[in-house]
């Protein structure tokens, strides 16, 4: 095991032992089965929106992973090799491990258990967006050159448009004919 393999090991853990830490914590905050069911009612906007937004970005994963997979074959399902790549783990032993850790805290902390960790789920998604890019920005070189490297050996990707020949990337542009028109009812 190399110390990276370690690192990452511990990071993961760690996260895994605060998702678990939150149920029991919002086990024992529960006083009644509105504050587990409901939160008590007292759930912030901020909490609710990156809850939300991390629910959100999961049904995606959900729904986008097997679609990545379908589309592009074998290269597609490197998500399912990342527990046995790391850990050694085979796909279902953590597949089980994940399913289990969730059971876990949305049974024992609720409402507010739920929340907190897709907030936080959240919120590492949102920082993982703005540090992915940039580190891998100041990785080749800067922005100029990756955006050269980019231009040079994946043109299609910096197509606002997307591959002309591929019909999907206009269907939206052409929906506004298959919408019925408004018309404004007056009332006398």
């Amino acid at each position: 095991m190399t110390q990276d393999n370690l690192m990452i090991m511990i990071a993961f853990a760690l996260y895994l032992g605060l998702m678990m830490y939150i149920g029991v914590y919002y086990y024992r905050k529960s006083n009644s089965i509105g504050d587990y069911i409901l939160g008590g009612r007292q759930l912030g906007p901020w909490i609710t929106a990156l809850s939300a937004e991390a629910s959100d970005m999961s049904g995606w994963m959900l729904m986008g992973v097997p679609g990545l997979a379908y589309t592009t074959g074998i290269s597609g399902v490197w998500i399912a090799k990342l527990f046995n790549t790391i850990f050694g783990l085979d796909y279902t032993v953590s597949l089980f491990i994940t399913a289990g850790i969730v059971v876990f805290y949305t049974f024992l902390g609720g409402f507010l258990a739920v929340s907190w960790t897709d907030c936080i789920q959240g919120a590492l998604m949102f920082f993982a967006i703005l540090a992915v890019p940039i580190t891998a920005a100041m990785f080749m070189g800067g922005p100029i050159e990756t955006f050269q490297l980019i231009q040079h050996e994946f043109p299609q990707g910096l197509s606002l448009f997307g591959d002309p020949s591929d019909w999907f990337t206009w269907i939206p542009y052409g929906s506004h004919r298959c919408r019925p028109h408004r018309s404004r009812i007056h009332v006398a």
